[in-house]
């Protein structure tokens, strides 16, 4: 399984008796929801936080001179 923060990102759902939860490769893992298809909205909205956002891993810019 990759490291926390890694640049891949595959999402699943897992079922833990009337709950299901999201997951993800790089370690992110969703609330517990009694529906499916909310567990998967809340895989969705990680993935797509991810394009808005820049990766935490990546080093800061250079100052400018």
């Amino acid at each position: 399984m990759p490291q926390f923060g890694s640049e891949e990102h595959e999402t699943t759902t897992t079922e833990t008796g009337a709950f299901c939860l999201a997951r993800c490769s790089c370690g992110w893992l969703g609330p517990a929801r009694r529906a499916r298809s909310r567990a998967r909205t809340d895989a969705d909205l990680h993935l797509a936080a991810l394009v808005e956002q820049p990766a935490a891993t990546a080093p800061p810019p250079e100052p400018s001179r």
